[in-house]
């Protein structure tokens, strides 16, 4: 058996060599080490603590459908019915826990956000359909890249037919694969090796405490709305007389470039037009200028048609940007005064991303490569906005349905903490944490024996006086002995500008490098946008080519 996946063809842009690192994994001997049979019972799991949503492929987020990384070799792959389906011929593999592309800005699951800890969770179990017995393994990495440096796991055989497999993580692991289960681990791996095609479902994976018998049953599965990620007071609505991006009007982008489309039904619907074909890109009608260390939560729902590629071709750069201009920066010609977010890899089973763009130091959000200097987002005066959905040398279509700017959520003396159960039984309680990192579940309690009814639950949380700062909320459920807890995805500040009527804002610029020749424009007595593709002046850099 060879010792090692293929080379993969070259990643697009700065991808490239993560791309190759991904894709290169030692593959051992296989010895047989048979599962053990396993009865049901409701425990936490690690999925269901960090998102709030077991592996059971109810969701079509439970698995990236993405080859090139979160998969390998998955043909007819697809997710329903509460499974996931797939076939394979040769080696392949998929991800519970996919790290993300390194080079890439860290969003949504990726485990290098969540990274499971070791010593809290020290089983694997998984319920899984195979169609013959197959050489397959389990393979963990403690580093983003998935070298061979980071990586340990064991290797099994599936047994035909529908079976529960249950192993310890922290006891076994192959001589070859020198990396122990200990410590942060940021991504986890199921592979298989079939000698002809094979077919295979899986109707759940759990991580688990040690001393548990899994089942699909999860036990209490606490979510917290607010506060949340993608932030509160929003910069278009407040500063735009309540006008937010939300594309219901034609007015809300200030030009188009290198796209054909437009605006309808709450949609910007856009093709990849020329001549520079790889260079969509939406300017945002901004008001004022506006100061990004109080709005710096962006997010962005965004979907496409066609599959997920990486590569500098057409069908390929399924990778979006923020494009930025800090205020009072000179004009140039080839987009020097522009600052690059770092590379935002899109899956086609996400409909929206988020970017936190205020990070330390600020130019760690940025290209590395982009022409200007790299300033960053926090502390600066914002003065223009644009999406560039993707870098597809082909004509791609896609969909921008929002885009949002905001500042943290947030509370002048109080704050109504947000929460629900999405395994909710009657009985269930709640105790409510906060802490200042969002990590370890080691804070202090502001509420306990809350009863939790079906669907949304409210707390008003008053801090006593003199409690300041960010804080991220955890909550924790007992049902019939059993917990579940997790945290909110984002922080709540405690003072500062908690009234949107307190923002301060700059001179009203509103993206005035993009006036002139504007090629966007509503159409009178419509809710359309007329768009003639035109070369755009913001072409940072060319990218790597395929080879």
């Amino acid at each position: 058996m060879p010792r090692s996946l293929p080379q993969p063809v070259r990643a697009h842009r700065s991808l490239t060599a993560a791309l190759v690192g991904l894709l290169i994994g030692t593959v051992v001997a296989l010895l047989p080490a048979r599962p053990a049979p396993a009865a049901s019972s409701a425990v936490a799991d690690f999925a269901a603590e960090a998102f709030s949503d077991p592996w059971d492929y109810r969701n079509p987020e439970d698995q990236i459908l993405a080859d090139d990384g979160p998969t390998r070799s998955l043909t007819n792959a697809s997710i329903s019915g509460g499974q996931l389906h797939f076939d394979m011929t040769g080696q392949g593999y998929f991800h519970p826990l996919w790290g993300g592309y390194p080079g890439a800005l860290p969003l949504g699951r990726d485990g290098v956000r969540h990274p499971i800890d070791a010593s809290r969770y020290r089983t694997i179990a998984f319920r899984m359909n195979a169609s013959g017995e197959v050489p397959a393994g389990v393979r963990w990495y403690t580093c983003q890249e998935i070298s061979d440096a980071c990586q340990g796991g064991f290797n099994f055989f599936t047994v035909p037919g529908w079976n529960t497999y249950v192993f310890p993580l922290q006891a076994i692991s192959e001589p070859a694969l020198t990396t122990p289960w200990a410590g942060k681990i940021v991504s986890l791996r199921v592979a298989l090796s079939p000698g002809g095609t094979q077919h295979f479902d899986v109707d759940w994976v759990r991580v688990m405490p040690s001393g548990v018998e899994p089942g699909e049953d999860v036990g209490p599965v606490p979510q917290i709305d607010q506060p949340d990620v993608t932030g509160g007071s929003d910069y278009a609505t407040i500063a735009r007389g309540g006008d937010a991006w939300d594309f219901n009007e034609a007015s809300d982008a200030l030009r188009a470039d290198n796209v054909g489309g437009g605006v309808s039904g709450g949609l910007f619907a856009g093709q990849n037009a020329g001549p520079a074909m790889n260079d969509p890109s939406v300017t945002m009608r901004l008001g004022p200028t506006f100061r990004g260390d109080q709005f710096h939560r962006v997010t962005v729902g965004y979907t496409y048609d066609g599959g997920f590629n990486l590569q500098d071709k057409a069908g390929g750069g399924t990778i979006a940007r923020l494009i930025w201009r800090i205020a009072g920066t000179p004009l140039t010609t080839n987009g020097a005064d522009l600052q690059n977010s770092d590379d935002i890899v899109t899956y086609p089973n996400a409909r929206e991303f988020t970017v936190d763009l205020a990070s330390n130091p600020p130019i760690a959000v940025t290209d590395p490569s982009q022409n200007g200097p790299r300033v960053g987002w926090s502390d600066q005066m914002i003065e223009m906005l644009r999406i560039d959905p993707n870098e597809d040398r082909g004509a791609r279509t896609w969909r921008l349905d929002s885009v949002k700017v905001a500042d943290d959520d947030a509370g002048a003396k109080s704050f109504d903490i947000v929460w629900h159960d999405n395994a909710w039984l009657p009985g269930t309680t709640a105790d409510l944490f906060v802490d200042a990192d969002g990590e370890g579940f080691d804070g202090v309690p502001i509420a306990t024996g809350l009863p939790v009814t079906q669907g949304r639950n409210v707390f008003r949380w008053t801090p006593s006086a003199g409690t300041t700062g960010r804080w991220y909320v955890y909550v924790v459920h007992t049902q019939g002995g059993r917990t579940g807890r997790a945290y909110s995805t984002g922080p709540v500040r405690i003072g500062g500008i908690t009234d949107p009527n307190g923002y301060s804002f700059g001179p009203m610029v509103g993206g005035r490098s993009s006036q002139a020749g504007a090629v966007v424009a509503p159409v009178a007595g419509t809710n359309q946008l007329v768009l003639t593709p035109n070369r755009s002046v913001r072409k940072t850099r060319q990218p790597v080519k395929a080879g």
